[in-house]
């Protein structure tokens, strides 16, 4: 949509802010319904991982063997980029960043 608000719309004209592949899952919008800085909200992923995991179990139980593996393995996938792109170490300590690009950039 045409505004001028960067917070309600994505930058690089409608097409969002560059990202790298990496394992996560991108959203241009947070929960807040504000644009990005960066496209992959960590927050939201490890609560996908979480979700993605549980649903395998169900999945599982329901004999659906082939999709409850699917579930399983996107959920580990999620959750090796988190630990690879999401945390952030510093000299003192590590912590897990807000938003990240899979090219080293975090927020």
């Amino acid at each position: 949509r045409q505004t001028g608000s960067s917070t309600n719309t994505m930058m690089n004209k409608g097409r969002g802010v560059p990202a790298r592949r990496c394992g996560l899952s991108k959203s241009y919008f947070r929960a807040s319904d504000d644009a990005v800085s960066l496209p992959f909200n960590v927050p939201a992923n490890a609560y996908a991982s979480v979700e993605l995991r549980e649903l395998s179990s169900i999945l599982d139980v329901m004999n659906y063997d082939e999709l409850a593996k699917k579930a399983a393995l996107l959920s580990e996938e999620i959750v090796t980029a988190i630990k690879r792109y999401g945390v952030v170490h510093s000299m003192n300590a590590s912590y897990y960043s807000y938003e990240v690009d899979g090219f080293g950039n975090s927020y």
